[in-house]
């Protein structure tokens, strides 16, 4: 998707057969919840996963 402004749009208006086709092309999908639905923070797991955990800590 990238941060395109008319993907976005495109996106909230696609139907759910287009928004699952959008999903799953997608070459990267991150969300920072804040602990919304996770009690973990979005960022700090992503960059654990990439081996950047204590760079991004510092931040």
């Amino acid at each position: 998707m990238g941060s395109n402004p008319v993907h976005c749009i495109a996106f909230c208006k696609a139907s759910v057969e287009e928004a699952k086709d959008i999903w799953r092309s997608a070459d990267a999908v991150c969300f920072d919840v804040d602990s919304t639905v996770i009690q973990e923070e979005g960022l700090d797991e992503l960059a654990c996963y990439c081996g950047k955990g204590r760079e991004v800590k510092e931040l």
